[in-house]
């Protein structure tokens, strides 16, 4: 059976908002230290490098990677490259080829594609890079407003409201 309820927040984003208690919550835990700049290892093709250099130093601006996380933040950038690829691939060939018996089936590039981008929607959660994420693990807020307040700010207040605030 899986783990149920909420994943419990990290002992940094409790310091944060003020919810922390050393006793509660362990210790606030820094692997490797948080760096100014990270670079990958040379493994990363051209590709792999650009996509790494669109997501991690954002990262590194909010401080939300160690130095441990090299290899997690490459297994990223090798899935969005990948992805990228695939696309480049299926937009050039299109989403069907002829098998050897002559028929057509799908590229196998849709494969290919839709794996490298559950391989970074997994890790996209992991890092709170998708905009639910950033709710869950408490690094962004959710600011909830009723539809009135939304009415009011596109088309104005009602005459009943405007109204009453004379009052």
């Amino acid at each position: 059976m899986g783990a149920r309820g909420p994943k419990p927040k990290p002992a940094e984003i409790r310091k944060r908002e003020g919810t922390y208690r050393k006793s509660e919550h362990g210790e606030v835990v820094v692997i490797g230290g948080k760096p100014a700049t990270l670079e990958p290892t040379s493994t990363l093709t051209d590709r792999e490098r650009e996509a790494w250099d669109e997501i991690v130093p954002p990262m590194l601006s909010v401080g939300l990677v160690d130095r441990v996380d090299v290899p997690a933040l490459e297994a990223i950038a090798i899935s969005v490259a990948r992805w990228r690829e695939a696309e480049e691939v299926l937009r050039d060939e299109g989403l069907f080829v002829a098998s050897p018996n002559g028929y057509r089936v799908a590229h196998p590039a849709i494969a290919v594609s839709q794996k490298a981008a559950a391989e970074y929607r997994s890790w996209a959660t992991r890092f709170g890079l998708t905009p639910s994420d950033r709710v869950g693990l408490g690094i962004a807020v959710v600011r909830s407003r009723s539809l009135s307040e939304d009415l009011g700010d596109r088309i104005g207040a009602s005459p009943r409201a405007a109204a009453k605030a004379r009052r």
